[in-house]
């Protein structure tokens, strides 16, 4: 059986998703760890709901490792911009869970901190700047990533929502349409 320190972080992965960040309270988080309520286990691991929050953030975005790093420089503007579309569809899948309590609570909820972490990590949008993409893009690259961004979170979340893709597109179709409509098709 896990530690009750990686219980406490499961558990509010599931309550967090399921209650948001201010209706979950810390009782229901014990229980769902099968750990006994208001015995100050949650309090030996955490100060408060936020702090575990900020810990279960971290531990997410642990999850995504480091970035594939091509072995050869990819000059081909599509071929980059492709492989960088499908890492973000990669990468918001692992952390599918923290982006629907992001997307649920709203940023009204969440701390700004906590999104824009998430943001950064998962959408890389400097990458988007780098040659050879940047002087093939039809729009200028901050504009390019939020059409990544805000397609690769709809379809990530259409995925959740529906238990697959709106119209069945697969990952593959999604990177070849994003990659079409930012670049240009193929010749």
């Amino acid at each position: 059986m896990r530690d009750a320190r990686h219980r406490l972080l499961d558990a509010g992965m599931v309550v967090f998703a399921k209650e948001g960040r201010r209706g979950a309270s810390i009782g229901q988080i014990e229980t769902h760890a099968g750990l006994t309520r208001r015995n100050g286990a949650f309090h030996r691991y955490f100060p408060s709901k936020e702090a575990l929050f900020d810990e279960l953030v971290e531990r997410e975005l642990a999850l995504l490792g480091e970035r594939a790093v091509a072995t050869r420089p990819v000059r081909d503007p599509r071929v980059a911009l492709a492989l960088h579309i499908d890492q973000v569809l990669r990468d918001l899948a692992i952390v599918a869970g923290l982006v629907a309590i992001l997307t649920r609570e709203g940023p009204d909820v969440v701390d700004g901190d906590a999104r824009a972490r998430v943001v950064a990590r998962v959408f890389d949008h400097g990458a988007l700047e780098q040659q050879p993409i940047a002087g093939a893009l039809r729009v200028p690259p901050a504009d390019a990533a939020l059409v990544i961004e805000s397609c690769a979170t709809g379809y990530q979340l259409s995925a959740q929502f529906f238990g697959t893709s709106l119209g069945r597109l697969g990952r593959a179709d999604v990177v070849v349409g994003l990659t079409d409509l930012l670049i240009g098709r193929a010749p």
